[in-house]
C-alpha cells in the first residue's frame, strides 16, 4: 500500500475494482477482517490491468471524523 495519507493504491493484478465499484470496501483479512479502504477510482479506464493499481480512500485517515459523526 502506498500513496498520500488519505489514499491507498492497491491491486494492479488481474483482479481489481472496476466501474460501478465506487464506494465499495477494500478489506484485509488477517485474524480479523478489517475495512482499510473505500473504492475511489481506477487509474485507467480498463479494469484489472497489470501494474495499474486502483485508488482507495484510506479509512484510518478519517477515523476521528467517522467516530465523531456516528449516531447511536
Amino acid at each position: 500500500m502506498r500513496g498520500p495519507p488519505a489514499a491507498i493504491c492497491f491491486g494492479g493484478g488481474a483482479q481489481d475494482s472496476c466501474k460501478g465499484d465506487s464506494g465499495g470496501p477494500l478489506v484485509v483479512k488477517n485474524r480479523n477482517t478489517v475495512q482499510v479502504g473505500i473504492v475511489s477510482r481506477g487509474r485507467d479506464s480498463r479494469c484489472g490491468v497489470e501494474g495499474l493499481p486502483a485508488v482507495y480512500t484510506h479509512v484510518a485517515a478519517y477515523r476521528t471524523w467517522i467516530t465523531q459523526n456516528l449516531k447511536p
